[in-house]
């Protein structure tokens, strides 16, 4: 647990794509999208998939929804409380971090949206973060490789979840 956590902007559905770093990526999976939300709601998934993360921790019980909780924990020793303000079960859900242990993140959101495929479904991850000094130019100067870790990170999480469904 982080010695102190510091408030983040809380910031809106309709305010991501306006943030100073705009990560999107997208996946198709062989997959339904009950398949893959089901996945969304098991912390340990989450550990397994993205490798900056150490945990997850739920803070509100299921069901899930608008106002959910949760605390992450990520490499580094950086933690961040989560509020989830979009959830449309097998549709999207979309969180903000309230507050982070790392002083210089003003402001993160991410959203995933899912749309049935003929074949499965399709995933559609954007990621908004704002930052100030130097830590904020390093992310910025740093895009391209964080978005090919987050592409990455959908190859992993297919693998996941084709171990456990086939």
């Amino acid at each position: 647990m982080a010695e102190r956590l510091f408030p983040c902007r809380p910031i809106e559905l309709d305010e991501f794509d306006s943030l100073p770093i705009v990560l999107k990526v997208s996946r198709e999976f062989p997959l339904t999208p009950a398949q893959l939300f089901d996945s969304f709601e098991r912390g340990q998934d989450w550990i397994d998939w993205v490798p900056i993360l150490n945990g997850v921790t739920w803070t509100s019980p299921k069901p899930h929804a608008v106002g959910t909780m949760r605390t992450v924990y990520l490499a580094g020793g950086v933690e961040g409380l989560e509020e989830f303000i979009a959830w449309e079960s097998q549709r999207r859900m979309a969180f903000r971090f309230t507050d982070s242990s790392l002083k210089a993140l003003q402001a993160l959101g991410e959203d995933y949206r899912v749309q049935e495929t003929a074949d499965g479904c399709r995933l559609e991850w954007t990621m908004a973060i704002d930052m100030k000094g130097p830590l904020g130019w390093v992310v910025k100067l740093l895009r391209p490789v964080v978005r090919r870790n987050l592409q990455r990170y959908l190859v992993d999480l297919e693998a996941l979840l084709l171990k456990r469904y086939s």
